[in-house]
């Protein structure tokens, strides 16, 4: 279902997509609508689908993972690389 917007709508996607963690009262004031009348917007595109979610971005060299590697490894024991693999919590992805 696709879901036609005015330029409220657009404008709450976009502040939405720069900063989503903005209070209804100040999303309001950006768009020129009342905080009450933004939440029912945000929630019509929450439940149309616009709004697929929200997330947060970690920077992970904040948390000491400042080295992103990628390896590629040929082994004869797969079982017991996977079991390193999973034993070391540095590794986030495998």
């Amino acid at each position: 279902m696709t879901m036609g917007f005015d330029k409220h709508g657009a404008q709450i996607l976009m502040a939405l997509k720069n900063d989503a963690r903005l209070s209804m009262a100040e999303l309001g004031c950006r768009v020129h609508l009342g905080a009450p009348a933004v939440a029912q917007r945000v929630r019509k595109l929450e439940e149309a689908g616009v709004i697929a979610g929200y997330r947060a971005v970690v920077d992970m060299g904040r948390l000491g993972y400042a080295i992103r590697a990628m390896a590629r490894v040929a082994c004869a024991e797969y079982a017991r690389m996977v079991r390193l693999i999973e034993q070391t919590p540095e590794v986030i992805q495998a």
